[in-house]
């Protein structure tokens, strides 16, 4: 895995659709985490240099539930205009 450097079998190895750059799947799992923590939802491949986008259906099958759900509230979220936001 280019991100932890570690070997991956096939089972547990992400593969991006486009740019074909391939992640552990804990690796690719942190990488959308950490960018939701830090309030991104247009995320893109983990290779250094590679803009290819990464979309939440790219991920569905390695994140957690509540992981997916973050990040697909989040989308939902980005799309509403800030003066239209309300928060309870």
């Amino acid at each position: 895995c280019p991100i932890c450097l570690e070997p991956f079998t096939l089972t547990k190895v992400f593969e991006m659709k486009n740019c074909m750059h391939r992640f552990c799947t804990p690796c690719m799992v942190q990488h959308v985490h950490h960018n939701l923590q830090d309030r991104k939802t247009s995320m893109q491949c983990a290779q250094a240099y590679c803009s290819e986008p990464l979309t939440v259906e790219d991920c569905k099958a390695i994140l957690p539930v509540e992981c997916y759900d973050a990040w697909r509230a989040a989308l939902v979220e980005a799309d509403i205009p800030e003066s239209q936001r309300v928060y309870c």
